[in-house]
């Protein structure tokens, strides 16, 4: 039965609805409509090439990205504890279980120290014979454009800053 509501949900201007062929119904959601429950990492050697996908408790799977946003804010209470949502699809978002949010904070990189590994990589592949000094030097130039220092995840090519 959850199936069936969650593929007749629509969220527009702020609100839900069920909606059929015969009527289009108002509802109240307290939270989020879905709660994403798995995490599958894919290429997780490397965490600017992986893919994170996260399945909701109906069985969706969505692959963290440009289409399928992670926000991280706060939520309401006065703890302000961390409230993690994803765009499941069409403004609906899913909520991040628990075991799952801990799960993303074990892939929780710094985006400073990505770029120094890419920048390096780059250099050297660019190097010819004894020009190591100068790959260096290359380095160190394009370390120093990428030196944001923020921690966050990667997926889908897409970098989620957490603060």
């Amino acid at each position: 039965m959850a199936e069936l509501f969650a593929s007749v949900l629509l969220f527009n201007e702020g609100e839900y609805f069920l909606v059929t062929p015969a009527e289009k119904v108002r509802i109240r959601v307290e939270d989020c409509p879905f709660l994403l429950t798995t995490l599958r990492v894919e290429n997780a050697g490397d965490a600017s090439t992986q893919t994170l996908y996260l399945r909701t408790s109906l069985g969706e799977e969505v692959a963290i990205g440009a289409e399928h946003l992670l926000f991280i804010g706060a939520d309401s209470s006065v703890n302000a504890e961390p409230h993690p949502t994803v765009n499941v699809r069409a403004g609906l978002l899913g909520l991040v279980s628990r075991s799952v949010f801990y799960q993303l904070a074990e892939l929780v990189v710094n985006r400073a120290d990505i770029a120094v590994e890419s920048a390096i990589d780059s250099a050297l592949d660019s190097a010819v014979d004894n020009a190591l000094d100068s790959a260096a030097d290359s380095a160190a130039g394009k370390i120093g454009e990428h030196s944001t220092h923020s921690l966050g995840i990667w997926s889908s090519g897409v970098f989620f800053a957490l603060a």
